[in-house]
């Protein structure tokens, strides 16, 4: 008999011209048969309910495939053939898809950004409520089950699965940007208010809020999946309100859904990271800027995800994870200390303190009276971007969560990956607005000129400016590939219906398809192509979260009452 870990297969099979249907389940060494007319028959210690069966969501026993694959065919293929055909159209439609993501993306922040900023909210104040709620205490896969990774590992992951490259490119960038340029919020240009108000933006658009995203996510996944029994797939989330429909055409949707809003989310970051190395690489050897070397650094960093992926949950992810955060903490030390560390020092406290005066008006503004477009480009691309990753983000999060409470997943997640982002843009931006106004240092032009270079004109300011711009550039692969790790994993899961160790044929392929999609956008249409893209599935999955909200609460909700009542 062959075991099938953690998942179910439907076999059905004629005897004497009777057809007959049996679920074969195999969880923690035990086997357990269920047939939906006479009941469950255990051949382990495993006790089956059926409310907590898993399915490997075709419904259908997969053959051997001649590649090795194990795919949820569906939602394998679909996936693929909308993203193949996507980069194609691209490649011989470029002007058209331009025209039409830019217009999409115009239309998504003009007349829904409302309803991002809302719903972005609601799920916030909903994961501070379950932290301090009756449900904390509930485990992530039962009273029993402990915890798969040490936390200082555990959190290694998390944070580099979850902010990406974007912590690099927009730790001395976007507190300068808001600084030189403010929203309209009645603050003039480079006044000493313009430098509070840009430290408490930088604060919030990468703070609670975007956290808060992957919380939810990652605890719907991680009950469902651990505690409930279901695949590890973005539809088994929806079990409380459509129930075994998961397993039909609209959870297959929405798994769909998932997977491609996933991978245009995470080419955004990828095009980010090589615009970032291709400035560093130009500034130390100079290389030039140009489309032929983006491609060769996207190439170099796909053949590093695929190395690093291949090694596996343990020894690959988890070791590069701890080996980023160990460097990037030595870059941040570095220019804590040949930076104006007196005035980080004096930032810290004050930065915090704008962040929490200004919360209510930065959460809730929309521009309504000013009529400008500021927030397109900055809160609503943000908030999608976000929303864009948590499907990814909280899958990896929720696969390395087991065993951990609620309220121990909330402040591993949302409270700590917080506290050192603020403390990495207070390090990286307060430094560079005390350069910008106090030394007369020329980062405003090279913010005209580029902003992916700007971090290296900043590290030029500092002493020995050459080794905290070559670590820089390590720290921005490092990042990315952890990210890129964490997602090809996840496509891998997602697509293979649940399956939590997917071959390695499959992280490769999926590893590849990120790079092409990549390569395409940036040949076609740059950044300004990307992040329209990110806009436009960033606003269906944001009613997917919306729904995923109430779905939790009904679950949390039963699960607790059937523990504690």
């Amino acid at each position: 008999m062959k075991s099938i870990n953690e998942s179910v297969d439907l076999v059905v099979f004629e005897k004497m011209g009777v057809q007959y249907t049996w679920y074969l389940i195999f969880y923690n060494t035990s086997y357990c048969i269920y047939n939906p007319q006479k009941g469950i028959k255990s051949t382990g210690l495993l006790i089956a309910q059926e409310d907590d069966m898993i399915s490997n969501g075709s419904g259908k026993s997969a053959k051997k495939h001649p590649l090795s694959l194990k795919t949820n065919s569906p939602v394998f293929w679909i996936s693929a053939i909308v993203i193949i055909g996507s980069m194609i159209v691209e490649l011989f439609c470029d002007k058209t898809i331009t025209h039409v993501f830019s217009n999409l993306g115009l239309w998504v922040s003009q007349y829904t950004g409302w309803f991002f900023v809302l719903v972005v909210n609601v799920i916030l104040f909903y994961i501070i409520f379950l932290f301090f709620s009756r449900y904390g205490k509930l485990k992530l896969g039962g009273r029993e089950s402990q915890p798969e990774f040490n936390s200082f590992a555990w959190f290694c992951m998390i944070f580099c699965a979850g902010i990406g490259i974007g912590l690099v490119f927009y730790g001395v960038a976007e507190p300068l940007f808001h600084y030189l340029t403010p929203p309209p919020m009645g603050v003039a240009a480079k006044s000493i208010e313009a430098a509070n108000l840009a430290m408490a933006l930088s604060f919030f658009h990468w703070g609670l809020h975007g956290w808060a995203l992957y919380c939810l996510v990652g605890l719907g996944l991680g009950f469902f999946a651990f505690s409930k029994k279901l695949p590890l797939t973005i539809s088994s989330v929806f079990y409380p309100i459509i129930g075994k429909k998961i397993y039909g055409p609209m959870g297959t949707a929405i798994d769909i859904f998932a997977c491609v809003a996933t991978l245009f989310g995470l080419a955004t970051s990828l095009g980010m990271a090589v615009s970032q190395i291709n400035a560093g690489v130009n500034y130390i050897l100079g290389i030039p800027i140009n489309h032929t070397v983006q491609i060769i650094l996207v190439v170099v960093i796909t053949i590093c995800v695929i190395i690093s992926v291949i090694g596996g949950l343990y020894s690959g992810i988890k070791r590069l994870s701890i080996i980023t955060i160990i460097v990037a903490f030595f870059l941040m030390t570095f220019v804590f200390i040949t930076g104006p560390t007196t005035f980080i020092l004096n930032a810290i406290p004050q930065n915090l303190g704008n962040y929490f005066s200004l919360f209510w008006k930065m959460s809730l503004f929309t521009e309504t009276f000013s009529q400008t477009h500021w927030q397109n480009s900055w809160t609503i691309f943000y908030w999608a971007w976000w929303i864009t990753w948590a499907p990814f983000v909280g899958m990896f999060i929720a696969r390395i969560s087991k065993g951990r409470t609620i309220k121990e997943f909330i402040f591993g997640v949302m409270v700590t990956p917080t506290l050192l982002a603020f403390l990495w843009f207070t390090v990286f931006g307060t430094s560079a607005l005390y350069m910008e106004m106090f030394q007369g240092a020329a980062l405003s032009r090279a913010m005209d000129k580029d902003i992916s270079t700007v971090i290296f004109t900043f590290f030029e300011t500092l002493r020995l400016s050459g080794i905290s711009s070559i670590t820089g550039i390590i720290v921005a692969a490092l990042f990315f590939i952890t990210s890129s790790n964490s997602a090809t994993l996840v496509l891998s899961i997602m697509t293979s219906g649940g399956k939590t160790d997917p071959p390695n044929i499959q992280r490769i392929f999926w590893a590849c398809i990120q790079g092409g999609v990549a390569i395409v956008l940036m040949l076609h249409g740059g950044l300004e192509d990307l992040q329209a893209a990110t806009l436009v599935a960033g606003l269906p999955l944001t009613v997917i979260l919306l729904a995923m909200l109430f779905s939790l609460k009904k679950g949390l909700k039963k699960e607790y009452d059937k523990i504690y009542r």
